[in-house]
């Protein structure tokens, strides 16, 4: 995310999303009756006088408008904000009519709330911070499964799953080595497509027995300067449970640092490892975390970021005033993206979850 301007004497941040999950960020922070302000194109209608009763035509303009609805469209790339138009060419558009913004990356806009929450600044601060940041990419591969996948700050995306059959190397050699070689490059060109679309600077390339060095030999006869990105590291098998090894080992925490995306895995995993205990040290639903926040207990405090996109207003004014009491009581809060399978797990737990700093007998 890159913040071209702040005004926060008048609530103003102008910014630009630099990606996919810089609009996914900003779906979860625009709210009903904050003002956004932006270029778009916006269809005019000739006069009868000029000849044109058609349709008019699309011509770019300068609008305000007070949102209504948006919507997230992951696939499509795009996030659509809906609203009355409260600014705008009076020549060209009717104050009050409707609206719709289709922001894409590299897209310039500015938001006007009435306040802005701590968290919401928080998170964009953190969206800027990182915004250079580079996306790791992990391929899991065995013998004929190969899965990869792509991390960034808010999200986990498979893009490819290819299941190939290999026959037996003891049964036909010859015949072996040829269909091994077609599938390495069937996942080589599958790698290829997912790091020309993100910024990737590592790839982990992990699997069972010499098949990752095996691969890695391979790509050094086909792509040699793609090699130097490659870290190879040992998992049980490939596919899909060869991610989960990979991310639960903190591979590549190792090499990604600060990445959001591991710190979620850990923090969910301790969640669950002490709620298997039952040593009453969390607590999950927003009641049970309510009253361990009157005991002064909350160590982390974990929110689905779905979880906090509300339209009732005094809800939202709960939520931050929860969330305010936590820092004041020297606690933390992280939001979970629900685009990561970490955040959609905390939303199943009713959307809000804590670890404790203290034994706390919640049930009624």
């Amino acid at each position: 995310m890159k913040i071209t301007r702040e005004n926060l004497r008048k609530n103003e941040i102008t910014l630009v999303p630099e990606s996919l999950d810089d609009l996914y960020l900003l779906y979860n922070i625009i709210s009903p009756g904050d003002h956004i302000y932006g270029k778009t194109l916006r269809r005019i209608k000739k006069s009868k006088e000029e000849g044109r009763a058609d349709k008019g035509e699309r011509i770019p303009v300068y609008l305000g408008i007070e949102t209504e609805e948006s919507t997230f469209h992951e696939y499509a790339d795009w996030l659509r904000i809906k609203g009355i138009i409260i600014h705008g060419p009076e020549d060209l558009v009717s104050l009050g009519s409707y609206h719709t913004f289709n922001i894409k990356a590299g897209k310039q806009l500015k938001i006007r709330k009435d306040e802005w929450k701590e968290y919401e600044l928080k998170r964009l601060d953190e969206a800027s911070k990182k915004s250079e940041r580079p996306e790791l990419v992990i391929v899991s591969i065995d013998i004929g499964e190969s899965c990869i996948v792509s991390l960034s700050e808010f999200r986990q995306k498979t893009h490819f799953h290819i299941v190939e059959s290999i026959p037996r190397k003891s049964a036909a050699p010859a015949q072996y080595e040829k269909v091994l070689r077609e599938f390495f490059g069937e996942v080589l060109r599958a790698l290829k497509q997912v790091i020309e679309s993100e910024k990737t600077t590592a790839i982990i390339v992990a699997g069972p027995g010499f098949t990752p060095s095996n691969f890695l030999k391979f790509i050094k006869t086909k792509e040699p300067n793609l090699s130097e990105k490659i870290i190879l590291e040992n998992a049980s098998t490939g596919g899909p449970t060869g991610v989960q090894e990979v991310l639960k080992k903190g591979i590549p925490e190792k090499i990604a640092g600060e990445q959001r995306i591991i710190k979620e895995i850990k923090l969910l995993e301790e969640f669950m490892k002490r709620l298997g205990k039952d040593e009453r040290t969390v607590a999950y639903g927003e009641g049970n975390v309510e009253k361990a926040l009157d005991f002064g207990a909350i160590d982390t405090l974990i929110i689905a970021d779905t979880f906090l996109k509300t339209r009732d207003i005094e809800r939202r004014e709960k939520i931050d005033t929860l969330l305010k009491r936590v820092e004041e009581m020297g606690g933390k809060s992280i939001i979970f993206s629900t685009q990561h399978p970490a955040g959609k797990q905390v939303l199943g737990l009713g959307g809000i979850i804590a670890l404790l700093r203290f034994p706390v007998y919640l049930q009624a």
